[in-house]
């Protein structure tokens, strides 16, 4: 007994090129013979989908129309909104409305031009003391003593 068909056998006995030794196989072997079933419904479902009209198109939604132009948009207005506070410092953009530096009655403390023989306890005390606006009641050589009555 012969081989069974190759595909390529069975695609031309389907187009009517088979030999007609293939023929006579396809007749007698039930392997070839429902493979070549299958591929008549292949070709049958493959011929009615390309006679088929083509799908409805549908309409892409109104958003995706502007999403380059709203893209380009909220880039422009982010661009606007950062140039115009590129000046700005955070004390004058938060809620508080003096920066925190500036809430003493005199300058800040300078750790720089403080004397040599002060310790660092008490350049901070002072600092301390001149940012936040509190009264010295304390001693020169003990700042953390509260010495006021």
């Amino acid at each position: 007994m012969k081989r069974c068909l190759t595909d390529q056998s069975l695609l031309q006995c389907y187009t009517g090129d088979g030999t007609a030794s293939d023929l006579i196989h396809l007749e007698d072997c039930v392997p070839c013979a429902a493979r070549y079933k299958a591929l008549e419904a292949d070709m049958a479902l493959i011929t009615q989908s390309l006679a088929a009209p083509p799908p409805a198109r549908r309409s892409a939604p109104a958003f995706l129309r502007w999403r380059v132009a709203l893209s380009a948009a909220a880039m422009a207005a982010a661009f606007v909104i950062g140039w115009s506070l590129r000046g700005a410092s955070m004390s004058q953009i938060g809620p508080h409305s003096k920066p925190i530096a500036s809430a003493g009655h005199s300058a800040p403390v300078q750790l720089s031009a403080a004397e040599p023989t002060a310790s660092t306890s008490a350049l901070y005390a002072a600092y301390v003391q001149d940012a936040f606006g509190s009264d010295s009641c304390s001693e020169a050589n003990d700042p953390l003593d509260a010495g006021c009555p």
